[in-house]
């Protein structure tokens, strides 16, 4: 699960560059050089950023307030990974096409 980040991610200064490749036509996958722990995922076409939501640094409080606002690229998700709730589903053609940061959660 990933959240969508409103900008660039910190990087501690004393860590070195990260490793990156292209995933795809639409996004490059970032992931640390030194142990290949994917850290984010960056869509070309806009610089939207989604973040691993497991390596954010959040408190008990903080997790728990966490909603899931939407499903991205559902159709590329393997038939059994279906979720139930009320939030958007979303192609990865209407992912892209939002223009907006964080658009998701509107």
């Amino acid at each position: 699960m990933y959240l969508e980040a409103s900008g660039q991610p910190m990087m501690d200064p004393d860590a070195p560059d990260p490793s990156h490749f292209s995933s795809s036509s639409h996004g490059v996958r970032y992931f640390c050089s030194g142990c290949g722990c994917p850290l984010w995922f960056k869509l070309t076409d806009t610089s939207r950023i989604f973040i691993p939501w497991t390596l954010l640094e959040l408190n008990e409080f903080d997790t728990r307030r966490l909603i899931l606002a939407a499903e991205i690229y559902t159709e590329t998700q393997p038939a059994f990974w279906r979720l139930t709730g009320q939030y958007a589903r979303l192609s990865g053609k209407e992912v892209e096409a939002l223009d907006n940061l964080c658009q998701l959660t509107h």
